[in-house]
């Protein structure tokens, strides 16, 4: 289960992963056309807030946004070293982090 989340394993696996293997595959699609990471990154963004908005009251709300700001650094962090990592553990050469 992702850190944070409270969704149950079995939701995550049936409906978030072909949606994010959707999204990435978009993502990839958008690059190859020429449009900027930064556009896809705003879009994402721009989705993820209004999905914040719908939480109440405004106090959890508040407490939200507070933890997404700071799991954002760590995880990308988290996802640049997978990237640069083989399964085995080995950073790949030339990609030190």
């Amino acid at each position: 289960m992702a850190q944070g989340t409270i969704l149950p394993p079995e939701v995550i696996k049936k409906v978030l992963s072909p949606l994010n293997h959707a999204l990435a595959a978009a993502e990839r699609d958008c690059l190859e056309q020429g449009i900027p990471i930064t556009a896809l990154i705003d879009l994402v963004m721009e989705h993820a807030i209004s999905l914040v908005a719908f939480v109440e009251p405004p106090g959890v709300r508040a407490e939200m946004v507070k933890q997404l700001i700071a799991r954002i650094s760590p995880d990308v962090r988290k996802h640049v070293e997978a990237r640069q990592t083989t399964k085995g553990g080995i950073i790949l050469p030339g990609r030190a982090a």
